[in-house]
C-alpha cells in the first residue's frame, strides 16, 4: 500500500491533497479520518473533486451510510457511481422495501462484490419470492451498458 500512496500523492499534488482534504473535512470527516482512509485506499484520492462530492453526496443521501462510515470503507469512493453504486442501491432498496434480506444490509459488502457474488447472495436467493428481481437486476445491466 505504501507504494501506492506514494503514487497517489505524487499523481495528485500537495495543493489538490490538501484541497480534497478540505473537501472531505466538508462532509464531516477530520483529519484523522481523512488520513486513515488515504492510508486503506490511496487511490480514491485519484478521482476528481466534484465525482468525490457527488459520490459522497450519493452514499449519505441515498444509500443511507454516515461519513465516518465512508471513511472505514473508502474503497466505496473508488466505485463508479454510476454502474455500480446507483444500480445496486436501486436493487438492495428493491430487496429492503421487500423485507427480503432482513430489511438491512451491508453497504460496503454489497457494493464491492464480484457481480458473481451479488447474483448469489442477493439476487438468487431471493428470485423465488420477487420475481421481479431477475427484470430488476436484468435493467441495471442495460442501463450500465447505455453509460
Amino acid at each position: 500500500m505504501f507504494h501506492w500512496a506514494l503514487w497517489v500523492f505524487y499523481k495528485v499534488g500537495q495543493e489538490k491533497f490538501d484541497a480534497k482534504l478540505e473537501a472531505m473535512k466538508g462532509f464531516g470527516w477530520s483529519e484523522a479520518e481523512f488520513l486513515a482512509a488515504f492510508r486503506k485506499a490511496p487511490v480514491f484520492l485519484t478521482g476528481s473533486a466534484s465525482t468525490m462530492r457527488d459520490k459522497m453526496d450519493f452514499l449519505v443521501r441515498e444509500a443511507g451510510c454516515t461519513p465516518s462510515y465512508i471513511a472505514r470503507h473508502p474503497v466505496l469512493l473508488t466505485l463508479s457511481l454510476a454502474k455500480r453504486l446507483i444500480p445496486r442501491n436501486r436493487f438492495l432498496e428493491a430487496l429492503k422495501s421487500k423485507v427480503l434480506h432482513g430489511g438491512e444490509y451491508n453497504v460496503h459488502t454489497a457494493m464491492v462484490s464480484s457481480e458473481r457474488r451479488f447474483l448469489q447472495y442477493y439476487v438468487l436467493r431471493h428470485v423465488n419470492k420477487f420475481p421481479e428481481l431477475n427484470e430488476l437486476y436484468a435493467d441495471s445491466f442495460e442501463r450500465r451498458d447505455a453509460l
